[in-house]
């Protein structure tokens, strides 16, 4: 399976602890390019420095709360100019509402 990620492109919402970071780092170890989401930008840019120094790979971090519906769109957009493709959401983000939840998905398949 390590090879099946190699060279994708990974969004990972909530990447600034916990799982996901853990889920960042394993993604890291097998080879994939990342774009990390939390509201914490500081702690995005530490995991960023010790993923790309271990791992060779390309990390880019966005600062989102995706309870602030008006900010998703905009990370999004940002991280497609990036990356130009999405092949893997991990959709890690606190506490989602349903409305939230919802137009947080709707907003990705539009961009992605």
């Amino acid at each position: 399976m390590a090879e099946r990620l190699k060279g994708k492109n990974i969004v990972i919402t909530g990447a600034s602890g916990g799982i996901g970071a853990e889920i960042a780092r394993l993604c890291a170890e097998r080879g994939a390019n990342l774009a990390l989401m939390a509201r914490s930008l500081d702690k995005l840019q530490l995991l960023k420095k010790e993923l790309e120094a271990r791992h060779g790979i390309r990390v880019y971090v966005h600062q989102l709360d995706v309870a602030q519906t008006d900010m998703i769109e905009n990370v999004f957009l940002a991280v497609k100019k990036e990356m130009d493709t999405i092949d893997i959401l991990v959709n890690n983000a606190g506490e989602l509402y349903w409305y939230t939840h919802n137009l947080f998905n709707k907003k990705i398949l539009q961009i992605a």
